[in-house]
């Protein structure tokens, strides 16, 4: 997508209005790329999430509005209350009287509405009965993919190093139990690019933002074919136990 996505018109939807109203909260705040460099979130998503195209993850809009009507320096930490919640959790460490703690909850609850009403169409189908089925092949090559990237960063044996408390998702990637959301796709690459030699702290350093952005792309493309692999060997097998 553009570095600068076109502005919403916030009569075209529930989304679009949604972004243009995050929009203007920035305005005046620390830009963007100013923020991917420091959290886990891509600038991609960040952008993304002004486009109005779709709804954007939690801790997308979480971080952003934590840059733009909260503070800063109020970012969980693993020492934090582990009931917290990882995204909007922020808005607890804000002191008494903080204008950000009630901007904050006015996002966050308008947010989960937003989510709601985008899935409602969801809401009322039944669920799927579970079946279970073997790693399809689209999978394995995903995990391959993943291997790959990781074994490149010579951290193969010591993934602790890469992820942190993170690399407990990372092993259940890599042993077929779960898929990564677009998030968890670019904390990995994020993860991997300082020791691939790819420095993204130079926002003018437009080569090694493109290849990060490519490793990202080429990564949830795995993804994507994996979980329709998924999908489509679910159904299969459930015809097989209605027959």
């Amino acid at each position: 997508m553009p570095a600068h996505p076109r502005i919403p018109d916030p009569a075209a939807g529930p989304i679009a209005a949604f972004a243009f109203d995050l929009r203007r909260l920035g305005t005046g705040r620390p830009l963007i790329p100013f923020i991917a460099e420091r959290g886990n979130v891509s600038r991609a998503a960040l952008y993304a999430a002004l486009s109005g195209k779709h709804v954007p993850s939690r801790a997308t809009v979480g971080m952003l509005v934590r840059w733009w009507a909260g503070e800063p320096s109020a970012e969980l930490t693993p020492d934090d209350d582990y009931f917290r919640d990882p995204d909007w959790g922020w808005i607890e460490l804000l002191p008494q009287g903080h204008e950000g703690r009630t901007k904050g909850m006015e996002w966050w609850r308008r947010y989960d509405r937003l989510r709601r009403e985008a899935e409602e169409g969801k809401a009322y189908r039944e669920p799927a009965a579970p079946v279970n089925i073997s790693v399809p092949q689209e999978q394995q090559r995903f995990i391959e993919g993943l291997e790959k990237l990781i074994e490149s960063t010579g951290l193969k044996d010591d993934r602790w190093l890469l992820f942190g408390s993170f690399d407990r998702k990372v092993t259940r990637y890599l042993e077929g139990d779960l898929l990564p959301q677009e998030q968890s796709c670019q904390r990995i690459v994020m993860a991997c690019c300082p020791h691939l030699g790819i420095d993204l702290s130079d926002d003018e350093d437009v080569e090694a933002l493109e290849l990060a952005l490519s490793m990202e792309r080429d990564l949830e493309k795995l993804v994507e074919e994996a979980r329709a692999a998924r999908a489509r060997d679910r159904r299969a097998a459930r015809g097989r136990t209605s027959e």
